[in-house]
């Protein structure tokens, strides 16, 4: 595994990425005719789209650079023989718009709009905010996401072709939530290709951090699988209206805020805290 020093020297880059979105999303703000709410929604569907595809491939170029750079230091200090077929190793940069098709912006663009609308408008859907800058907000949380995804997928799927590859874990910021923090802190590396690194809007800045260490502990994807399908089988039955399986996903939700609110403050693995550690607006 990379040490918490190198995460966080790939975090910062991530922060550099999401910093540059963030003044370009302003900039274009900021002409927006946001007394014309169908003008504005119009424009950042054109927009966002753009921004996220051009930055996604930044943050995949950088994730597969950093690869490389893992892979040829683990080779170096003996985890792996680099001959042959392992050897002629290169990490690949994924495709922004397989990561983040398009539709997943624009649907975010469309919700996040019709905070533009005044609230008797039936454009705007319920619990929107209230004003235009909660809209931005909401939009700036989104695309960090949207925009670093590209990078963990990179991360990821390469982990995923590399023969010498044994898994990767999860590396939390300091001060990160309760919830990154637990899948962070289960001990072990993720080993099986089915496994999928996820974040959320936000404040996440949780690092994907592969490692060549075959005596690495494993986390029991399977087990996590099981329990999410279980969740999700539960979660569209009690959206048809089965009382009993709504009961029981509340009672699992019960037990998953207070195992959360139980869990230690210095539970996950931490990439080492920086000055610059915060992004602007978070």
């Amino acid at each position: 595994m990379p040490t918490p020093a190198e995460v966080a020297q790939f975090a910062a880059a991530n922060q550099t990425i999401v910093r540059m979105v963030n003044a370009d999303l302003a900039s274009f703000w900021a002409t927006l005719p946001l007394r014309n709410p169908d003008t504005a929604r119009d424009m950042l569907l054109e927009f966002v789209p753009i921004l996220v595809a051009q930055y996604g491939e930044i943050a995949a170029d950088a994730a597969a650079e950093w690869f490389e750079q893992l892979r040829d230091q683990a080779a170096g200090d003996g985890l792996f023989r680099a001959v042959g077929v392992l050897g002629n190793f290169r990490a690949r940069a994924l495709d922004p718009l397989e990561s983040v098709p398009p539709v997943a912006t624009e649907s975010t663009v469309r919700f996040a709009a019709g905070g533009l609308y005044r609230p008797d408008e039936a454009t705007r859907p319920k619990d929107m905010p209230a004003t235009p800058e909660q809209t931005l907000k909401m939009l700036r949380g989104a695309l960090q996401k949207q925009v670093l995804q590209p990078g963990r997928d990179t991360l990821v799927a390469n982990t995923n072709r590399d023969r010498a590859a044994y898994g990767w874990g999860r590396f939390v910021r300091p001060g990160a939530c309760k919830f990154c923090r637990m899948l962070s802190g289960r001990g072990g590396v993720y080993t099986e290709i089915s496994a999928a690194f996820d974040a959320h809007d936000g404040e996440c800045l949780c690092v994907v951090g592969p490692t060549w260490d075959q005596s690495a502990p494993k986390a029991d994807v399977r087990a996590e699988f099981v329990a999410s399908t279980r969740t999700t089988a539960l979660r569209l039955q009690a959206e048809r209206g089965d009382a009993a399986a709504a009961a029981k996903l509340a009672e699992y939700r019960t037990r998953l805020a207070n195992y959360l609110e139980e869990l230690p403050e210095d539970a996950g693995v931490t990439y080492d805290a920086t000055d610059d550690d915060a992004v602007d607006g978070d």
